[in-house]
Parts: structure tokens; sequence; C-alpha cells
């Protein structure tokens, strides 16, 4: 599992655009965005190649002018071996 907060700066005529684009990704959450383009996003994905796949993905969306990683986790997806003990 990896768990990302970025900070996006946006061209402020295409914030509204870019986050309803965001908000339709997998994993993706939108947790606010300002009049001036910048967003605070959450990334929460199966493992750390699928967040750089997605950082690069953010980076090259037409009207990104800038993404900066804050905070990042990686590791092991511990619901999944709970509910796998459940079963068994």
């Amino acid at each position: 599992m990896s768990i990302s907060g970025l900070v996006l700066h946006v061209s402020p005529e295409r914030t509204q655009f870019l986050r309803s684009e965001l908000e339709l990704m997998d994993g993706v959450d939108v947790h606010m965005s300002t009049e001036d383009g910048r967003m605070i996003v959450t990334l929460d994905v199966a493992s750390d190649e699928k967040a750089s796949d997605a950082f690069t993905e953010f980076q090259n969306m037409d009207g990104v002018l800038s993404a900066s990683l804050a905070y990042s986790y990686f590791g092991e997806d511990t619901r999944e071996e709970t509910q796998m003990e459940d079963v068994l």
C-alpha cells in the first residue's frame, strides 16, 4: 500500500477542470483547492510503483505547474492479512 499527500499548483483558470479530472482517478481525493490554483491531494494506491506513475501523470496534466510531495507512506497492507486470517 502507498499513501501520499501532495500539493499541486495549477493554472488558476484550469483549477475546476483539473479538480474534476483528479477526482475521477482511482485512489485520488482532492481535499481542498484555492482560487489561485493550489490543491491538497491524497493518493491511496496499491504500490509505490503505482504512486510514482500517478505522480508522473499529475505532472503531465495540462495546466499543472508543479506537484510537490508532502507526505509518503508505503508498506504492507495489514488489512488484507487480517481479512485472510478471518477467512481461514
